[in-house]
């Protein structure tokens, strides 16, 4: 992916070892380096390269090799020190590491001078002392070009801003969960990374003022913002959408005069899909850790502009957030896990108004008309799924905190599935126009990924489910339509496999959805008033707090079977058991039974589950009879994951950063 070509005799020469070199065993590569001179110059790049990669991430000998590898950089010789292009130190939770003294982290980045990628994500020794102890004056600047300082919590704003300006090479920085950077004094040393392109602020508190500062320091030069886990509110998001996101009225021209989507396109097809998709971060983590890149194709459109912006977790209403999409110019939007705003001198607003904007354009009709063309992964509260399409409005909302977005159950029942009479046959395919009242897949075609915050794994109705189901039929009704309509592409080349890929590619085009991923509510439902009114109180029923275990002890709260007699003794009195026998079975089961049904919910998972099982079988059952059988009613063929919400993306960026052999095996 580099912008110089390869030489003739490297595009030429094919070396079998080369191509293997990866693949040998940590053991045995300082073996193979001493093998011959051409396995040496190979196989000592696999040993020097990440040195990280040669261990588990969880292995106790990573911390003890690292320090080792730290301690005698003084003793390598320089030819085999500019081999290492990544250095991952992994965090500690004590004393886990033997540095020589504050002085290793002066000794990495002056005696490894092609280092590409620094990350020392919650490591204790990144602190004020290593920081002030680097040399400065009559240095070059460093060529680090990604730096990961996230969670560093003994880093001192001063020291920081010391280090940021040396390093103006650098296009990906993470600054999330580290304290000192909130600072001004930090912020401010941005302005010297004028090619930064991946910028990650989460968690640092940030507020209007902050976010006023950001947008006139970044401008449009960062293409992949994240901002989650913020204080910022509606007024100021309107400012960073004005000087960060691609001004379209300039129509995105580059330094070259060129419009910035041609200038993805120059680059090739396989980097404009990495440009477009949620997966340019970690394509970025993974390049850089993996060998030496000289320049990336990314890097020649200059100002892009935001088109990956991540805003989960502020102070952010379905107001700003149609504002967001009016803009028309992301490709991966994240504004799932927003604040539910209310006033402090009237009555709490439906739900239907925070759904709608000032102008009354609802968040549905912003997705339809403007973000539909260009938006590629949408992360977003589940509400939006059956968002109605009228509303009151939103002008006396006041905000008073932050707190998780809830969809009130009353809401929830009041929303009905699209009737029949609302749509329209097209081609029939049985593809449906797109109905007003609720999201539809039509109405996002080139959607690859989409991903619904807060779903509640039980209701007290099926509506919400009923919804869902709905959606994916729809989504299996698109995907048919986009088949019908690969089929008449004329472009198709003769034969199976190569057809068959073609006709993959041209369905894209027509409707791309292919993952819809439900984050579990943490909320855990309740089965009587009482344990409403302690749920309301923030009460935990579990010593640890954990979600699995209060989904138990609420399942058992009302068993009292391991208390047979007491049981029995408390509830019915006038039984004709003797006092302290236990009843039988069906006597308990009827004592009960009035609890029980009051402790009826729908399972949301269990149903869902069901019905794609069922859709599954019966296109399988269909293909069995019909070979040609390529629709079947309510079957997706795409991917609908159920995952727990967690507070951050850490699990997946550590899979990026150790990139190794346990990871692809």
């Amino acid at each position: 992916m580099e912008a110089a070509p390869p030489t003739y005799e490297v595009a030429t020469l094919r070396d079998p070892v080369a191509i293997f070199a990866s693949y040998i065993p940590p053991n045995r590569l300082s073996s193979a380096t001493l093998v011959s001179r051409s396995w040496h110059e190979i196989f000592i790049a696999q040993l020097w390269g990440n040195p990280a990669l040669h261990f588990d991430v969880e292995d106790d000998r990573l911390c003890a090799a690292l320090s080792t590898f730290a301690r005698n950089l003084r003793n390598v010789r320089l030819a085999t020190r500019q081999r290492t292009h990544t250095l991952h130190l992994a965090h500690d939770n004590g004393d886990r590491y033997s540095f020589h003294g504050p002085e290793w982290l002066d000794d990495v980045l002056h005696l490894l001078p092609n280092l590409q990628s620094l990350v020392v994500r919650g490591l204790s020794h990144f602190d004020h002392a290593s920081l002030m102890q680097v040399r400065l004056v009559d240095q070059p600047p460093f060529n680090l070009r990604l730096l990961d300082i996230s969670n560093c919590t003994n880093v001192t704003p001063g020291a920081l801003a010391r280090l940021l300006p040396r390093c103006l090479s650098l296009f990906y920085l993470d600054l999330s969960y580290t304290p000192a950077a909130r600072q001004w004094v930090v912020l401010d040393t941005l302005k010297h990374l004028i090619g930064l392109q991946v910028l990650k602020l989460r968690g640092l508190d940030l507020d209007n003022f902050h976010v006023f500062m950001l947008t006139h320091t970044l401008g449009r030069r960062i293409r992949s913002l994240d901002l989650s886990e913020n204080n910022i509110t509606d007024q100021y998001l309107r400012m960073l959408i004005e000087k960060c996101l691609s001004d379209r009225s300039n129509d995105n021209l580059d330094a070259r005069g060129q419009d910035a989507e041609v200038s993805d396109l120059n680059s090739g097809a396989n980097m404009l899909s990495v440009s477009q998709g949620d997966h340019f971060e970690s394509y970025i983590r993974q390049i850089f850790t993996t060998d030496f890149v000289a320049r990336l194709a990314l890097e020649d459109r200059p100002n892009p502009g935001a088109t990956h912006l991540y805003l989960s977790g502020n102070y952010i209403t379905p107001v700003g957030i149609c504002e967001l999409l009016d803009s028309g110019t992301l490709h991966v939007a994240d504004v799932g896990g927003q604040s539910l705003f209310t006033d402090r001198h009237f009555t709490r607003r439906r739900m239907a108004s925070v759904w709608q904007a000032q102008s009354g354009k609802t968040v549905i009709a912003a997705l339809r008309d403007d973000a539909s063309a260009k938006l590629r992964y949408l992360r977003v509260h589940h509400g939006a799924l059956a968002a109605p399409a009228r509303s009151t409005g939103v002008d006396d909302l006041v905000p008073v905190g932050k707190s998780t977005l809830q969809a009130p159950t009353t809401f929830i029942s009041t929303i009905t599935a699209p009737s029949s009479g609302d749509t329209e046959d097209l081609s029939g395919t049985g593809a449906l126009r797109a109905p007003n009242q609720c999201l539809h897949p039509a109405m996002l075609p080139h959607l690859r990924t989409l991903i619904l915050t807060d779903f509640p794994a039980a209701s007290p109705n099926q509506a919400l489910i009923d919804r869902l189901i709905d959606f994916i039929s729809d989504c299996a009704a698109q995907a048919a339509h986009a088949h019908a309509q690969a089929k008449l592409d004329w472009t198709s080349p003769p034969g199976r496999a190569g057809q068959t890929s073609t006709l993959r590619h041209s369905a894209a085009q027509v409707f791309a959805l292919e993952r819809i991923v439900l984050e579990l509510s943490k909320d855990v439902p309740v089965s009587n008033p009482s344990d409403a009114m302690s749920s309301a109180q923030g009460a935990k029923r579990s010593m640890t707090e954990d979600a699995d275990s209060e989904v138990l002890w609420s399942a058992a709260a009302g068993d009292f079977s391991f208390f047979g007699g007491e049981s029995g003794a408390a509830n019915d009195e006038s039984n004709d058991n003797g006092r302290g026998q236990s009843p039988s079975r069906e006597e308990s089961q009827a004592v009960h039974a009035p609890v029980q049904s009051q402790a009826q919910v729908v399972d949301n998972i269990a149903v869902l589950s069901a019905f794609r099982k069922d859709r599954k079988l019966a296109h399988a059952q269909h293909k069995a009879i019909d070979a040609g059988h390529a629709h079947t009613e309510g079957y997706w063929p795409g991917v609908v994951q159920i995952v727990r919400s967690t507070s951050g993306i850490y699990m997946e960026e550590s899979a990026d950063f150790h990139s190794g052999r346990t990871r692809h095996t």
